[in-house]
């Protein structure tokens, strides 16, 4: 019984949507209400969508949408008429957090130097040329004001936190008391030069930090290599004895074949060993003009 059920259910289903699909669509504002005459697709009939309700696209919907309504931190945008949906957005320092939902959540707020994302839901850094001087959760950065424009000359370089200061090309019009900084500034070189950020000269400053201690360390060690060979050299000076691997020595003296009786004696607390002349010293072979024959020699020492 089941089967057969289905065979019919798929026997006329194909039918009826091909009939319907034969109708004309409802234009936007208007719903499905009827379909068209077998051979005829023009007779669909349509109505026109109430009020509070639309359809924005060509449809066979039997009933139109209901507009959203914008409310708490929501304001209404674009509103909405029977052809366009109503479009909600946030109230400014606000972010739509859940866009199915219509939910509104605060901004972040953001420091100097920083501004609030295009979503509303973070912070980010200032790029070079822009500038934010102050805490906000609505505002992103500004671009700097450009001088050139508008005729003028930079005056102050601006940075992530400051916008640039702007002043007149002809310096020599200018009081002191308005621009006591502009007054040894060279306009050429002012518009010329790029405009340098707070992050390029901070990094420039730490460069002149560790060049300045490497010079200090260097400087130092070389004071403390110099003073050492001084006290050296002022050591050797005064007399005090040499090392001990200098010294003779004093139980033997081997250029004459000799030995020798030392005499110890004490020198600023140190032992010293200064070899006296020998006792006896046979002549070495070295001093002889004739050298003995072998043979006789081992002759002699036989008997």
């Amino acid at each position: 019984m089941t089967e057969r059920l289905l065979l019919l259910l798929l026997f006329i289903m194909p039918s009826h949507l091909s009939k319907l699909d034969q109708c004309d669509l409802c234009p936007p504002g208007t719903y499905f209400v009827k379909k068209c005459k077998n051979g005829f697709p023009h007779t669909t009939k349509c109505e026109p969508c109430p009020n509070g309700t639309y359809t924005e696209y060509h449809n066979r919907l039997k009933n139109c949408l209901r507009h959203t309504h914008c409310a708490g931190r929501n304001m209404v945008e674009h509103p909405g008429n029977a052809t366009r949906r109503t479009l909600c957005i946030c109230e400014e320092g606000y972010h739509m957090a859940f866009e199915f939902f219509k939910i509104c959540l605060r901004n972040a707020e953001c420091p100097p130097g920083t501004g609030v994302t295009e979503q509303g839901n973070g912070c980010k850094r200032c790029p070079r040329g822009f500038y934010s001087d102050k805490h906000s959760f609505k505002y992103s950065c500004r671009p700097w004001t450009n001088c050139a424009a508008n005729g003028l000359a930079v005056i102050e370089r601006g940075t992530r936190k400051s916008d640039v200061t702007c002043g007149p090309l002809n310096l020599t019009t200018v009081g002191l008391t308005n621009f006591a900084n502009a007054k040894d500034l060279d306009v050429t070189e002012a518009i010329s030069q790029p405009d340098i950020s707070e992050d390029e000269h901070s990094l420039q400053t730490h460069e002149i930090i560790v060049m300045s201690l490497l010079s200090f360390l260097t400087t130092y060690s070389l004071v403390l290599s110099a003073f050492a060979l001084w006290r050296r050299c002022k050591k050797c000076k005064n007399g005090q004895p040499r090392d001990r691997l200098e010294r003779p020595d004093p139980e033997m003296d081997y250029a004459n074949g000799c030995s020798t009786l030392p005499v110890q004696e004490s020198y600023m607390g140190e032992i010293i060993f200064r070899q006296t002349a020998p006792v006896s010293c046979a002549p070495s072979l070295a001093s002889l003009d004739v050298l003995p024959d072998v043979s006789t020699y081992l002759f002699v020492r036989h008997f």
